[in-house]
């Protein structure tokens, strides 16, 4: 894998406060998505962030947490090249937050 595609939404815009509520990663050679999910906050959502992603706190109720799915996205942003995003720092900065 050359390079990947990460995008993510969240709660809001502090890596320390704010949590991830939506991550998908995809090959970007190949268009493959190698991970979606949406993700449990473990806290509401607040309203200005849902008029932003449409996420609302019933979708992400049952969701798993980002620790359940971090390892798998270790190893995906491990193995890229490069990594694509239309604000790769603010995603980087909200991953590592978490």
């Amino acid at each position: 894998m050359v390079a990947i595609v990460l995008d993510c939404e969240t709660t809001g815009f502090s890596p320390h406060s704010d949590r991830v509520v939506e991550i998908a990663v995809c090959d970007l050679e190949t268009e493959e998505i190698l991970l979606h999910s949406l993700l449990n906050p473990g806290r509401p959502i607040p309203p200005d962030a849902k008029r932003v992603h449409g996420i609302t706190d019933e979708m992400v109720a049952d969701a798993p947490t980002f620790g359940s799915i971090a390892d798998r996205l270790c190893e995906l942003i491990c193995a890229a090249e490069a990594i694509v995003g239309y604000n790769p720092w603010f995603d980087r900065s909200m991953i590592s937050g978490e």
